[in-house]
């Protein structure tokens, strides 16, 4: 995003990393962003909250002085300035200059461990500019985001019906570089996937030569995108453990039954910092700030903005669902240290959740004990069905492994015995890699 605006011709774009600087983007700005932070560190024990009306009255502030010297084209500086110095400076740019805009990128999450990562620095690094009438671009985080919008909308001061942010709640498609080569049986599944988990296949793709047993490769790739983005430490999470078996089933948030009116929006939201969630919302919708507790839809009536999330479709996510459900090379459910478990004990721990009241897309069952025993069920087929990859699992095996599913067995490789006349018929048969239906009904 940062070099689309650099290309603009009627763009100044001032790149600040805000975060830890691990790739070669953020190290050629490396110098440039730590004197900001710097600056950042001195100036906050005066600022107090670091809103805008605290920020203009300061006689003198480094991060001032560290404007200043951009403007003025200078690369270095030693003193603190005063805000009425870079007003002049910003008023001496010849007319039709090109727009600044500041691009904070890594924007951090809310810590109070560090003074860099504070609620009032986070604030202060946005209003410092935003001071100044200068355009503020963050590239950030889910979580961070909500972390932003939580603490704003209490402190927020301005009239009412005033435009506050524009939410793109789609993610861009992902386009490789031209002169890599993505495989054809590839290609659709990158078009329907988020660029996060595209960009790392595409990383495998460069150290892994595409090779002809499709099957395998496949277990390979998302084995590395599914340990990369879903290691042991992040079961931790309740809310992380909820979004696994939700994915199983197919399972979200809706806004148009019941469930939207039993689950709290920010319990909802918790799926888009901590899983793989996005906003109900596709289109671009723009959120407006006055005194009340809520946002509201700038272009509609003044009834509060509701948080509402849900788990992309695998049509919409494809990489998401082939990599996290499980497989070859990764154990998809789990205990708060990390153990695996099976899935009886995962849904069970989800429904137990404060989070866990739940649409099933692929069920038009209305009661809800019907609703239950056929999503125990069947998740227990998938999940028995994913154990040994895309290649599916032999029927001897799947029947093991369903019991342990069903938590009627303590382990999945305990053998069923056939008789002898169905052994040899019953060795050659297979269950495939199995999905629950989608919201229309189709199979995938």
């Amino acid at each position: 995003m940062a070099f689309n605006l650099m290309a603009r011709k009627d763009v100044q774009v001032l790149y600040i990393c805000c975060g830890q600087q691990q790739g070669g983007v953020e190290l050629a700005f490396g110098q440039r962003s730590e004197s900001f932070l710097r600056c950042m560190e001195k100036d906050l024990p005066g600022v107090y909250d670091a809103r805008i009306f605290t920020i203009l009255p300061q006689m003198n502030l480094y991060t001032f002085g560290f404007i200043w010297a951009i403007l003025t084209g200078r690369s270095s500086f030693m003193d603190p300035r005063r805000p009425v110095e870079v007003r002049k400076e910003l008023k001496a740019r010849p007319k039709g200059s090109r727009q600044i805009v500041v691009f904070l990128d890594e924007f951090p999450r809310l810590d109070n461990s560090s003074i860099r990562t504070s609620d009032i620095a986070r604030r202060f690094m946005l209003n410092v500019f935003r001071s100044f009438g200068l355009a503020v671009v963050l590239n950030t985080t889910s979580g961070a985001a909500r972390d932003l919008a939580t603490l704003d909308i209490g402190r927020c001061l301005q009239q009412s019906g005033r435009l506050w942010c524009t939410i793109r709640p789609t993610l861009l498609a992902f386009r490789p570089h031209h002169a890599q080569v993505i495989p054809l049986e590839l290609q659709l599944i990158f078009r329907n996937s988020r660029p996060s988990f595209a960009a790392l296949v595409v990383d495998y793709l460069s150290k892994h030569p595409f090779a002809t047993d499709f099957v395998s490769y496949m277990d390979g790739i998302a084995g590395t995108v599914a340990n990369a983005f879903a290691p042991k430490e992040r079961f931790a999470s309740e809310v992380f453990r909820v979004g696994q078996s939700s994915l199983f089933l197919r399972a979200s948030y809706g806004t148009d039954d019941f469930t939207s009116n039993m689950t709290r929006a920010e319990d909802t939201s918790h799926l888009i910092g901590d899983h793989f969630a996005r906003l109900h919302e596709t289109a671009p919708l723009k959120l407006a700030l006055g005194c009340e507790d809520h946002p509201s839809n700038f272009d509609g009536g003044p009834e509060p903005w509701q948080c509402h999330s849900e788990l992309p479709t695998t049509e919409e996510d494809c990489l998401l669902h082939l990599c996290l459900s499980g497989g070859k090379h990764f154990e998809a459910l789990k205990d708060s240290t990390g153990t695996s478990i099976p899935f009886i004990r995962a849904f069970l721990d989800a429904e137990k959740a404060f989070y866990s009241v739940l649409k099933y897309l692929s069920t038009d069952q209305s009661h809800y004990d019907r609703l239950r025993l056929e999503m125990l069920v069947a998740g227990a087929i998938v999940a028995s069905s994913h154990r040994n990859g895309f290649a599916g699992i032999k029927f001897p095996e799947f029947l093991s492994a369903l019991p342990y599913e069903l938590r009627i067995q303590s382990s999945p490789d305990l053998q069923i015995r056939f008789p002898e006349t169905l052994a040899e018929s019953v060795v050659s048969l297979a269950v495939p890699f199995l999905a629950l239906p989608g919201p229309t009904g189709q199979i995938t």
